[in-house]
């Protein structure tokens, strides 16, 4: 099947603010876009794209103070079916945590 996905959303800084996007479609998914993913800022702002530790695209701006939008709008193609899960997974209260994982949560 085929979806159509994308946001419009609007923010408003006080002055000159950096600013990390996780609103990409993740590179192994790439190949499953019908038509350009790309995230569209109004005014515009100039934007470059890299990978995070968990390979997940980072679209870094220096927004200018005051109000913008930052918007895309594409079609994807996906199989409908649902995620893999693990029904029996238990929620692990953050203190029982082991510290291998906090790394994971701190960025």
């Amino acid at each position: 099947m085929r979806i159509r996905a994308g946001y419009r959303l609007g923010f408003e800084t006080f002055g000159p603010t950096p600013m990390n996007f996780l609103l990409s479609v993740r590179p192994e998914r790439q190949r499953d876009l019908h038509t350009p993913e790309s995230n569209r800022f109004d005014p515009f702002i100039p934007a470059r794209q890299e990978l995070d530790a968990f390979g997940n695209v980072v679209t870094r701006i220096f927004a200018p103070g005051g109000r913008f939008e930052v918007s895309a709008d594409f079609l994807i193609a996906d199989s409908g079916r649902p995620d893999d899960y693990a029904p029996s997974a238990s929620e692990i209260p953050v203190q029982d945590l082991p510290s291998g994982v906090l790394p994971f949560l701190l960025v």
